[in-house]
């Protein structure tokens, strides 16, 4: 009998779980779907664009997702739609930097090294945010990552105030 209401509350507990998570991303979804693009000329013009991290391989280059955010930022760059770059990203160990590897990728593309500004504790999305508004004092931006991850970026940034844009980074798809 106990295991019976036990197993029974589990479930109920599944389906209303399930119930919170769609909802809760459907009301994202409606909350930042006008701040998402995917062509550079529909993309409003950001003084600061800011890549998020990800994984680097052991031999120093970008995973194809930070590649193709890097890739990304570089065409908006080039098409005057920012003019510097914020990379945040891991860098929690002297063997792990994220945040060097988009910095010698960005500038072996011709970014000036005066463009490139470096976070190197961008444990995480909020994080970044946080920091790019607190720390490197942004005020605009534009959020440079894949859609799946771009959501969330610009709801946290417009919880924190932060007139943000998203481009969406979505290369390989």
């Amino acid at each position: 009998m106990i295991i019976k209401r036990f197993l029974k509350f589990g479930l109920y507990s599944f389906f209303i779980g399930v119930i919170f998570i769609y909802f809760l991303d459907y009301f994202i979804e409606n909350q930042t779907k006008k701040q998402l693009f995917y062509k550079i000329d529909s993309i409003p013009k950001s003084y600061t664009g800011l890549i998020l991290g990800s994984k680097v391989y052991a031999n120093g280059n970008p995973s194809g997702i930070l590649k193709d955010r890097l890739d990304a930022g570089i065409e908006l760059y080039q098409n005057h739609k920012i003019k510097r770059f914020l990379l945040s990203g891991d860098h929690g160990t002297t063997k792990y930097n994220e945040v060097n590897t988009m910095k010698k990728y960005l500038h072996n593309k011709g970014i000036p090294l005066s463009n490139i500004f470096l976070d190197h504790a961008g444990f995480d999305t909020y994080n970044s945010i946080i920091r790019a508004k607190k720390i490197f004092k942004v005020t605009d931006l534009t959020i440079i990552t894949q859609k799946f991850h771009l959501k969330r970026s610009l709801f946290i940034a417009n919880q924190l105030g932060i007139n943000a844009n998203g481009f969406i980074a979505d290369k390989h798809q």
